[in-house]
C-alpha cells in the first residue's frame, strides 16, 4: 500500500537470504510479493538480473517459488516470471511496454 513502510533490502542480503532458504530444509519455497520499486527507488535490470539468478538456483533445489501480483511491469514481471507460479489479482494491471533506445 502507498506509504506503508518496506525496509530496504541490499543486493547481497537478499541473495545471501535466498541462498540460506537453498540449504533450509525447514524451507518449502519462496513467495515473491509486492513492488520492486519503493518510494519513486527502482531496481535496475543487472541487479534484477542477479536476483534472478539467485532464484533460478534455488529451484534446482525442488522447491517451489511464487509469484504474486497485484499490478506489475515490465521489471516486476522479470523477476517474477522466474517463478514456478504466477498469481495475478483478478483486478490487477500488467503493463509490459517495451524496451526504447
Amino acid at each position: 500500500a502507498q506509504g506503508e513502510y518496506l525496509p530496504k533490502a541490499y543486493l547481497l542480503e537478499v541473495i545471501d537470504a535466498i541462498e540460506d532458504a537453498a540449504k533450509d530444509s525447514r524451507i518449502i519455497g519462496i513467495y515473491l510479493k509486492g513492488n520492486i520499486s519503493h518510494f519513486e527507488q527502482d531496481s535496475g535490470y543487472p541487479i534484477l538480473h542477479e536476483v534472478r539468478k539467485a532464484i533460478d538456483e534455488f529451484k534446482k533445489t525442488g522447491k517451489l517459488v511464487v509469484s504474486y501480483f497485484v499490478d506489475a511491469d515490465v521489471k516486476e514481471y522479470f523477476l517474477g516470471s522466474a517463478a514456478n507460479k504466477i498469481v495475478m489479482n483478478p483486478l490487477g494491471q500488467l503493463s509490459l511496454k517495451g524496451l526504447t533506445f
